[in-house]
C-alpha cells in the first residue's frame, strides 16, 4: 500500500476490501435505482505462473490504435505500424519476357527477338525497334489505388544523345510471354495497346553500369491502373509494357541474357484499408479487441529494422512465441500470422516465422542460415486449423530452454478452453550458428509485403526474447497462458452489499452478483503506483428503495474469485483515496439519499477548512467569492467560513473583492480553502468565534458562472464532520 496523496493501491487477488457508511442518528432512504462501483483498476499482464519471466512484447490490440497499436508490456519499443501502401518489386528473370521487334519499314518488319544481349531503345544499328517488357505475377487485387510505378533499367553502354521514348501497356487482363519469330509475326506490335500512354522525354545521359534515377522511367501509375481496373483482371496476372520511339539515337539497357540487372519493376498501391488491419471492438477470443487480416494487403510491420540489442530480436537461444488466431476461410496456399526475417544479403534466410500451411496446419518454422546444406528447423501440426475458430499457439525455439546451440522446436496448440490439442516436438542441432533475424518483423504478411497474407483475426502477440533460459515456456506455462482471458472476464468477483448494525455485523444482503466479470485492464507495463497505468471500470447494479436506521451501516465488499481449470484469473490493483488520480479515484456513486450519510471528515480548526470540488459539466466554470461558502450546523451552534483560494496558496488562486472568480477547467478537480469557521463568517483577520470542538453537518454553498455566461448556485450537503482543537 501507499500513503499520502498516491492513496492506497489494494491487490485485490489477496485482499478483501470492504467500504462501510459511518453509522448515525438520522434514518436514511436511498431511492430505488442505479448504483455505480467506479473503480480505478490495473490488471497483472501475465498469469501468475509466468510472472517474472520478463516477456519482451505483448500486443493486447485493446485500444483500436489503428495503424499505431500499442505495445502493453515489456521492454521493446512501440515500434508496429500498419504496413500502409503496398509496394511491388519485380526483376525480369526469364528471356522471353523482354523481347525487341523490327520497325523500320524493311522486309523483316515484325521480327521478335527474345534472346539479345541488351535491349537497344529505339534503335539498333539504324533499324528501329520496338520494346516489349513482360512481369508476371504482378500481385496486386483488383480495385487497387496505384500510388505510382516506375521501371528502372541498367545501363548497359554510355549514351549522351537526346533520346524520347512513349510508353505503354498490353489491354489485356493477363499478358502472355512473347514468341520469337523471323515471319514477321510482329509479337509486339500487334497487341492492343492502352489508352493510357506515358512520354518519356530528353533522357538524361547514361554512364555504364549505372542505376538510378536518370535510368528510371517517369511515373507509370496511370497505365497499370488503366490495366488492373479491367473486369477480368485478378490478383497474380501478368503486365506487359510497350515502348517505341524514334531517330537513330538510342539509351541502352541489360537484358535477361545480358545482365545481371535486367529491368525491374516497383509498383507502389493501397487498398481502400491502405493495407492496415481493421480493429474490431469486441472480436477477439474472449470479446476482447482484436484486428481483421483481409487476406489482400493488410499487415503489420515493424517501423525499423531490428537489431542485436532490441528485445524483439531473435538471435540466440531459446524464443518463445504466442499468439491467438481465427483463419476465415479454409487455407490453400501459406499464409503467415507472424514473420521475423533476415538482413538484404540472404533473402532465403535467417527467418522465424509462425504460419498455417497450404492445408491448414500451423506451421512452425526458422532458419539459422548455417554453412550446411539445411539449417531449417520445423514443427508442423497434425490437425488442420482453417475452421473459422480461435485456437492459441505456443511455438518455442529451442530444447527446454537450453541455449548452448539447440535449434529445436515445439508447438502447443490449445482451444478457447485451454485445452492441448496438440504438441509437437522435432529435434535438430546445426551447430552454432543462429537466427540473426536482422530485418523487421510481421503481423499477417511475410517480408515483402507481397503475399502470404493472412485472411482472419489476430489477438494477444506475445514474446519472449531469448538470452539464457527463462523465454523457454513449457506445456503447463502455455496452458495458462491459453487459459487466460485478456477481455471481458479477465478477473471474477463476488460483490456483495450488505447491511449492518453499528459493528458490523450482518443484519441483511441487500444485493450480490457472484462471479461477476470485470473486464481486462491494460497496465501498459507501467509501475504499480503509476496512475497512467489505470483505468476506469464501472460496476453496474439495479438496487431497491434501501432503508438505513439511525446506528446502522451499509457494506460494500469485493471478494476475488481465483483461478479454476478452465480459465487463469489475473491479478488485479485498485487504487483508492488516491488524489493525483484524473478526474477521481474509486468511488460507489449512489441514488441521491434524504439525509447524507455522515462523513469520515475530521477537521481542526486551526487550519484552513479543505473541500474538493469536481467540475463534471462540458463548461469551464468560475466560482465568485461572494456567494461560495461553507457551512456547518451542530449542537455547539452554526458557523460558516468564506473561500479564500483555490487549488494552493498561490496568490494568483487567492479569492477577494478584486480577483472574485478563479477558472475551473471541464471535467477537472480543484481543492477549495476556506478561511477557519467562525459565527460571523469573515476573512484575515478572524472576527467572531472560531468553531469549537463538536459534530456538525457540513453543506458547501457554490455561485458562480460558466464560460457560456450562464449562472449557477447550489448547495451540496457534504454529511457530517467532527471537528477537533
Amino acid at each position: 500500500s501507499d500513503d499520502g496523496v498516491d492513496g492506497t493501491r489494494l491487490q485485490l487477488e489477496s485482499t478483501t476490501p470492504s467500504f462501510f457508511t459511518k453509522n448515525g442518528t438520522d434514518d436514511i432512504t436511498v431511492p430505488a435505482g442505479l448504483w455505480t462501483a467506479s473503480l480505478q483498476l490495473q490488471s497483472e499482464a501475465m498469469p501468475g505462473s509466468l510472472i517474472g519471466d520478463d516477456e519482451d512484447l505483448i500486443f493486447h490490440f485493446e485500444d483500436g490504435e489503428g495503424v499505431d497499436p500499442d505495445n502493453s508490456e515489456g521492454d521493446s519499443d512501440r515500434d508496429l505500424e500498419g504496413c500502409g501502401a503496398t509496394s511491388y518489386t519485380q526483376e525480369i528473370s526469364t528471356g522471353s519476357n523482354d523481347a525487341e521487334e523490327n520497325n523500320s519499314g524493311g522486309s523483316n518488319d515484325g521480327d521478335v527477338n527474345i534472346s539479345g544481349n541488351d535491349l537497344e531503345m529505339p534503335d539498333d544499328g539504324g533499324t528501329n525497334q520496338i520494346i516489349g517488357l513482360r512481369f508476371t505475377g504482378v500481385n496486386i487485387p483488383a480495385g487497387s489505388t496505384i500510388t505510382s510505378a516506375s521501371i528502372e533499367f541498367t545501363a548497359d553502354e554510355t549514351d549522351s544523345s537526346t533520346v524520347t521514348l512513349d510508353i505503354w501497356g498490353e489491354d489485356v487482363d493477363d499478358a502472355s510471354t512473347f514468341t520469337g519469330c523471323t515471319n514477321e509475326c510482329g509479337d509486339i506490335s500487334g497487341r492492343t495497346k492502352t489508352s493510357s500512354q506515358v512520354t518519356w522525354s530528353n533522357i538524361p545521359s547514361w554512364n555504364n553500369g549505372e542505376q538510378g534515377p536518370d535510368t528510371t522511367t517517369p511515373d507509370l501509375s496511370a497505365i497499370i491502373q488503366e490495366v488492373i481496373d479491367r473486369p477480368g483482371w485478378s490478383n497474380g496476372n501478368n503486365i506487359v509494357f510497350i515502348i517505341e520511339g524514334s531517330g537513330t539515337n538510342e539509351r541502352v539497357a541489360e537484358s535477361v541474357e545480358g545482365g545481371p540487372n535486367a529491368p525491374t519493376l516497383t509498383i507502389n498501391w493501397s487498398t481502400t484499408n491502405s493495407g492496415n488491419p481493421e480493429w474490431q471492438d469486441g472480436s477477439g477470443p474472449h470479446a476482447s479487441g482484436a484486428y481483421y487480416f483481409d487476406g489482400i494487403n493488410a499487415c503489420f510491420r515493424s517501423q525499423n529494422n531490428i537489431t542485436n540489442s532490441d528485445d524483439n530480436d531473435i538471435d540466440e537461444e531459446p524464443d518463445t512465441t504466442s499468439l491467438w488466431f481465427r483463419s476465415e476461410e479454409a487455407v490453400t496456399s501459406e499464409q503467415h500470422l507472424v514473420y521475423w526475417d533476415g538482413d538484404g544479403t540472404c533473402p532465403a534466410c535467417d527467418y522465424y516465422k509462425i504460419a498455417l500451411d497450404n492445408t491448414g496446419k500451423v506451421l512452425f518454422e526458422f532458419d539459422t542460415d548455417t554453412s550446411t546444406s539445411t539449417g531449417v528447423s520445423t514443427c508442423l501440426s497434425t490437425s488442420e486449423y482453417d475452421d473459422d475458430t480461435w485456437y492459441h499457439v505456443t511455438a518455442v525455439r529451442g530444447a527446454n530452454g537450453d541455449s548452448s546451440n539447440s535449434d529445436d522446436c515445439t508447438l502447443y496448440i490449445e482451444d478457447i478452453n485451454g485445452n492441448n490439442l496438440e504438441t509437437i516436438t522435432g529435434s535438430y542441432s546445426y551447430g552454432s550458428d543462429l537466427v540473426d533475424a536482422d530485418g523487421k518483423w510481421y503481423v499477417g504478411s511475410n517480408k515483402a509485403e507481397n503475399g502470404n497474407w493472412f485472411k482472419g483475426w489476430i489477438d494477444d502477440v506475445i514474446h519472449w526474447n531469448g538470452d539464457g533460459g527463462s523465454e523457454f515456456l513449457n506445456i503447463a506455462e502455455a496452458a495458462d497462458l491459453a487459459k487466460t482471458n485478456y477481455g471481458t472476464g479477465a478477473h471474477k468477483f463476488d460483490v456483495w452489499l450488505d447491511q449492518t448494525d453499528k459493528d458490523g455485523i450482518l443484519v441483511q444482503n441487500i444485493y450480490n452478483s457472484l462471479q461477476a466479470n470485470f473486464p481486462f485492464q491494460d497496465s501498459k507495463g507501467l509501475g504499480d503506483n503509476d496512475d497512467n497505468g489505470y483505468s476506469v471500470f464501472n460496476f453496474t447494479f439495479n438496487m431497491p428503495q434501501v432503508n438505513v436506521i439511525a446506528g446502522q451501516r451499509l457494506n460494500f465488499s469485493m471478494n476475488f474469485v481465483d483461478s479454476t481449470s478452465t480459465w487463469e484469473a489475473l491479478d488485479l490493483d485498485m487504487k483508492i483515496d488516491d488524489e493525483t488520480l484524473s478526474p477521481y479515484p474509486s468511488f460507489l456513486e449512489i441514488q441521491p439519499p434524504d439525509n447524507p450519510f455522515p462523513s469520515y471528515f475530521i477537521y481542526d480548526n486551526d487550519f484552513d477548512l479543505e473541500v474538493w470540488i469536481t467540475n463534471t459539466g462540458t463548461n469551464g466554470i468560475y466560482f465568485i467569492q461572494q456567494g461560495t461558502r461553507i457551512s456547518l450546523n451542530g449542537t455547539n451552534g452554526a458557523y460558516a467560513s468564506m473561500i479564500k483560494s483555490v487549488n494552493g496558496t498561490n496568490p494568483l488562486f487567492d479569492m477577494s473583492y478584486d480577483r472574485d472568480s478563479i477558472y475551473i477547467p471541464p471535467s477537472s478537480k480543484v481543492k477549495i480553502y476556506f478561511h477557519p469557521p467562525t459565527d460571523h463568517p469573515s476573512v484575515t483577520p478572524i472576527v467572531g468565534t472560531r468553531i469549537p470542538a463538536g459534530t456538525y453537518t457540513a453543506t458547501t454553498w457554490l455561485e458562480g458562472y460558466d464560460d457560456q455566461g450562464e449562472s449557477f448556485a447550489r448547495s451540496v450537503k457534504l454529511g457530517s464532520v467532527l471537528v477537533v482543537d
